[in-house]
């Protein structure tokens, strides 16, 4: 990266001009001059001076977000180069949605089989975590649902896999288990666990349950912890709204069969910067994932 945007970004993620020029074995003069050659060149005011250190102006903000995607495009480069140059099979950094983490175990033991030089880590997160992951080139490409901020994100591209379909699910010794024709009145008087990423999902249900007159649901506990969720699931009758295909895998579970409740789904897919795509192993792990995920959707929805 050019040596005074590089200075830029060091300033920017450390907020500190005396902290940021031991970083760069730069005097501070020196890097304050450098920035102000910055902000000539754009005209504009980078940074703006305040008790709590440097902060970024909204020109600054812009600069630092093309500062990462520079960034990233030069460590593609050099892993880009290493791989042509040298046919190496090197890491690759996987993220994935909660859905997602069942379905991809079985694939990459395929994968581990075909490309045994590679180095496979497997992340599992909150999206905005894995997104930023992307753009910085941490993450080289993201299995997860295809929602508002990462279809807002422009330097990434987006293929579409696969919709995830969410159903009622209880633990074993559930009354409605029992039951027959299970009404959407029925699931009324119980109480609900939430599991986080699935948080959008259920406000959906409660517009339908709003807009049928019937009561809102009332739910118990809200975390992005599946531990904690399978626990309490297991602990009482409770309702908990998450993806059907993990049911029984991550929660031993059983779906209700519930009459007149609306389809609720998901359209997931892989997201990734263009540059990325270009580095052959990283493609060609790419392609047979979606290819393997795009193949067993049948299987694994039970059709």
């Amino acid at each position: 990266m050019e040596k005074l945007l590089h200075q830029f970004k060091t300033v920017a993620d450390l907020k500190h001009l005396g902290a940021a020029s031991k970083v760069l074995y730069i005097s501070q003069p020196a890097l304050t001059k450098n920035i102000q050659k910055l902000e000539e060149r754009y005209g504009v005011q980078l940074f703006e001076r305040h008790s709590r250190g440097m902060l970024l102006t909204k020109f600054g903000q812009l600069l630092l977000k093309h500062c990462i995607h520079i960034e990233c495009e030069y460590t593609l480069i050099d892993r880009g180069i290493e791989a042509l140059s040298h046919g190496k099979k090197g890491d690759i950094v996987i993220g994935c949605g909660f859905a997602y983490s069942s379905l991809l175990i079985p694939i990459l033991e395929k994968i581990y089989n075909l490309y045994p030089d590679l180095s496979i880590s497997l992340v599992r997160g909150e999206q905005e975590y894995m997104l930023q992951g992307v753009l910085t080139g941490e993450i080289d490409f993201v299995f997860t649902g295809i929602d508002s901020i990462i279809s807002q994100e422009k330097n990434t591209v987006i293929e579409y896999i696969m919709d995830i379909h969410y159903s009622v699910v209880v633990r074993s010794k559930h009354p409605l288990i029992q039951a027959k024709n299970i009404q959407l009145t029925d699931l009324v008087g119980y109480k609900w666990l939430q599991f986080a990423l699935a948080k959008d999902h259920m406000f959906s249900l409660q517009k339908h349950f709003v807009k049928n007159k019937i009561e809102v649901l009332d739910i118990a506990l809200t975390s992005n912890c599946v531990r904690a969720v399978n626990y309490f699931l297991h602990q009482k009758d409770y309702l908990m709204l998450c993806p059907t295909i993990l049911a029984e895998k991550e929660f031993n579970a059983t779906v209700l069969d519930v009459e007149s409740l609306p389809t609720i789904q998901l359209p997931t897919g892989a997201f990734y910067l263009p540059a990325s795509s270009q580095i052959t192993y990283i493609r060609d792990i790419l392609d047979f994932i979606c290819n393997e995920l795009k193949k067993n959707i049948t299987s694994i929805y039970n059709l």
